[in-house]
């Protein structure tokens, strides 16, 4: 239908008297969920994709995905938990191997305060 989450969200709201943050957090989370099913299926289609890795937007995600930053994702799928923020970057037959600092390495040059968060 091509709604957003929060309309999603809102829709579930008004059906099912589900409270407003839950919903938004299903909504999100199923929509992402969709999404990367989708692109897996096509990358596999296409022919051309070697890997998919994780990418993990560092700020306020949780150590578990900042540790994956950078692994290789199953049957090219990021398996994300309720509300993450992870995305996948594609490396494809005969391309460059995409750089960035992995999260692990990101982790240990951060403050202990920034650690425990």
């Amino acid at each position: 239908m091509g709604k957003g989450y929060k309309q999603v969200a809102k829709d579930m709201r008004d059906a099912a008297s589900v409270d407003f943050k839950r919903s938004v957090l299903i909504a999100r989370t199923e929509t992402n969920r969709a999404y990367r099913q989708a692109n897996a299926d096509q990358y596999r289609r296409s022919g051309v994709v070697e890997k998919v890795l994780r990418l993990c937007a560092m700020s306020g995600s949780c150590a578990a995905c900042i540790i994956m930053d950078g692994w290789e994702c199953k049957d090219g799928i990021c398996d994300d938990h309720p509300n993450g923020k992870c995305t996948t970057v594609v490396v494809t037959t005969g391309g460059i191997m995409p750089e960035w600092e992995k999260g692990a390495d990101w982790f240990e040059k951060q403050d202990a305060e920034t650690q425990r968060l």
